[in-house]
């Protein structure tokens, strides 16, 4: 699932908005535009909420109206690969509006805060020589929070320590209708290829503190595709052809046959449910903090 990061709180100034279609966006053209604001500071719009609120929905959407291109501040959406877990924006959704730092990163290094911002302050630059605005989007506040402030603590908050004339928009949506979003959004992931994904990238005795594999449904299934990998070593098909086993072959069919099996003590249905109900939870859990540290 997307993102990781969200223990700092917003700036004070942040809007709030009931949904993305009521979010409270300046109305011209010259209030988006790139000309600089007070202090003769660059203008920036920057969407923040929890997972699943709309964020990326809404910052498409602007683009119908305002020159924009979007500056991706998810902790895991900025990694190459596993689109699906991390919910990337698929090319299609973009709707032709340039996205940056949306999977660009080595997945197995630690894509810190710093090199978010060393990375993000010269695109923003470029944006901006492009006659076009730069709306940074993501749910990580401490990309967001280093990216924009100009110092750390408990004053990054102050207008006056932005490096930017920023328009804060907060995607707001009640807990519980994030919790039923969540739960969809997990199973329709799971029917999109999660496990495949997942078992692609899977190793024993694997890193989880670092790069991709922090991100949440990683980890939750690491026993699950340990048993399997078992189970498949054991098998016939691949010891007679003398062939190598691979963890490729999950698709679909495959973890649907173990969740729709009548064996309720079957060892890889119990593991593979206990997996997708830890993924709902953790999730869950991410939504909260994410709405604590912006409320």
């Amino acid at each position: 699932m997307d993102g990781s990061g969200e223990d700092a709180p917003p700036p004070p100034a942040a809007l709030r908005s009931p949904n993305h279609h009521g979010a409270e966006v300046p109305a011209t053209k010259t209030d988006m535009g790139t000309e600089s604001g007070q202090e003769g500071k660059p203008k920036v719009v920057v969407i923040m909420g929890a997972t699943g609120a709309g964020k990326s929905k809404l910052a498409i959407d602007l683009a119908a109206h305002f020159p924009i291109e979007i500056v991706n501040a998810d902790s895991m959406q900025v990694y190459r690969g596993l689109d699906v877990i991390t919910n990337k924006v698929t090319v299609d959704e973009q709707k032709g509006v340039p996205h940056h730092l949306l999977g660009t990163v080595n997945p197995n290094v630690e894509f810190t805060a710093k090199e978010f911002r060393d990375s993000a302050h010269p695109i923003i630059d470029d944006i901006r020589h492009r006659d076009c605005l730069p709306v940074v989007v993501g749910g990580t506040n401490y990309y967001i929070q280093v990216c924009l402030f100009n110092v750390p603590g408990q004053n990054w908050g102050r207008a006056d320590n932005c490096k930017f004339d920023c328009c804060f928009i907060c995607v707001d949506a009640s807990v519980p209708v994030l919790d039923h979003y969540v739960e969809q959004r997990v199973d329709c992931m799971i029917d999109a290829g999660l496990l495949k994904e997942v078992s692609e990238i899977y190793k024993t005795e694997a890193d989880y503190t670092r790069g991709l594999r922090q991100a949440i449904g990683v980890r939750e299934f690491e026993e699950f595709l340990r048993v399997y990998h078992l189970e498949i070593l054991n098998t016939n098909e691949f010891s007679s052809l003398n062939q190598s086993p691979s963890m490729n072959n999950i698709g679909k069919d495959n973890m649907r046959e173990i969740l729709n099996s009548t064996d309720d003590d079957n060892p890889l249905k119990i593991l593979l449910t206990e997996a997708i109900d830890k993924v709902k939870l953790n999730t869950r859990r991410l939504v909260r903090r994410q709405v604590s540290s912006i409320s």
